[in-house]
Order: C-alpha cells, then sequence, then structure tokens
C-alpha cells in the first residue's frame, strides 16, 4: 500500500530537517564552544591560583623581613634612648664638675690673697727685725 503524499507536504518536511539539522548543529557548536571556554577558564583558574599561593609566600617572606626590622627598630630605639640617657647624666655631672671647678678656682683666689697677705706679713715682720 503506498500512499500518495503531496510534494508540498514533502518539500515541508524536508525543510523542516534542514533547519532542525542547522539547529542541532549549532546547538553542538555552541556546547563545544562552552566546553572549550570553560575548559579555558578553568586552567586560567589554576594559574591564578598558582600565582596567588606564590604571592602569599612572598607576602609570609616580606612579614618575616618587616618583623626583623620592627625588632631592630625598637632594639635601636631602646639603644638610643640609653645613649640620651647616658649623655644627660654626663652632661649633668659636666655641670656639677663647672660648678665644683668654680668654688675650686674661687678657694685658690682666696687662698692666694691670703698668701699674698702672709708674703707682705712676713716681710714686714723682715723689716721690723732687720730695722
Amino acid at each position: 500500500m503506498e500512499e500518495n503524499v503531496p510534494f508540498a507536504a514533502v518539500d515541508e518536511d524536508a525543510s523542516f530537517h534542514a533547519k532542525f539539522s542547522d539547529l542541532a548543529q549549532d546547538a553542538g557548536t555552541g556546547a563545544l564552544r562552552s566546553l572549550v571556554y570553560m575548559h579555558s577558564m578553568e586552567r586560567k583558574y589554576d594559574a591564578l591560583e598558582k600565582q596567588l599561593q606564590e604571592a602569599m609566600k612572598d607576602v609570609e617572606k616580606h612579614k618575616h623581613k618587616a618583623t626583623a626590622l620592627e625588632e631592630r627598630v625598637e632594639g635601636l630605639l631602646l639603644d638610643r634612648t640609653k645613649a640620651e640617657k647616658a649623655i644627660s647624666d654626663l652632661e649633668q655631672e659636666k655641670a656639677n664638675w663647672l660648678t665644683e671647678k668654680g668654688d675650686l678656682e674661687r678657694k685658690v683666689g682666696d687662698l692666694e690673697q691670703e698668701l699674698s697677705g702672709a708674703k707682705e706679713e712676713v716681710e714686714s715682720c723682715k723689716m721690723a727685725m732687720v730695722s
């Protein structure tokens, strides 16, 4: 039994199958592109993850260096404070010595005057004894 199918119906059916085939091919191409893009993004993510790991290692190294430098600076500041205190103490000692020197110079001056007066007195006693 053969069916008589009108020619227009066969042509319409072939057109539908051609459009469906094109759509399926486009969908397959789109899916393939999506898979390639996803794979590319995964590789990019992995590369970025590796860069992040390396950057984190660098950060840890720099943190260690920064900590060491901070400790060194604290030590230097402590040394500076000690040096400033020693300078202050020495300046105070110098001031005390200068005061003591002034007192001693005044005493030397007084003693020299007394000595001069005693010499004059001895000279006058000698003159009085000779005459």
